[in-house]
């Protein structure tokens, strides 16, 4: 159980090895190829075109004239070692263009 005494142990939420070592891998890629962990959620989860970022060589996301989507619930990626039955979500949002959410 991941309560005890009325306390979360939020310790015991981790990944299982295997899964671990993916998302340490595909992090590590993301990391070479995208300028930031912004670029790679814009492009990869709302289908933001993206471009070659000059000087780095890395994906930089683009903003589409007409933004339809700005939320998104979906299965994670890496999930954490729940048991089984149980699936993990991760709720993505963009940030408004001032920055406020």
């Amino acid at each position: 159980e991941i309560i005890e005494g009325g306390q979360p142990m939020l310790y015991k939420l981790g990944r299982h090895p295997r899964e671990l070592d993916r998302y340490r891998e595909s992090v590590a890629v993301m990391k070479d190829s995208y300028e930031s962990v912004s670029d790679y959620i814009k492009v990869s989860k709302f289908g933001f075109d993206s471009v070659v970022a000059e000087g780095s060589g890395k994906f930089k996301a683009v903003a589409p004239e007409k933004l339809d989507v700005t939320r998104k619930l979906v299965l994670n990626d890496f999930p954490y070692n729940f048991r089984g039955g149980i699936k993990h979500y991760v709720y993505w949002k963009l940030a408004s263009s001032d920055g406020k959410g």
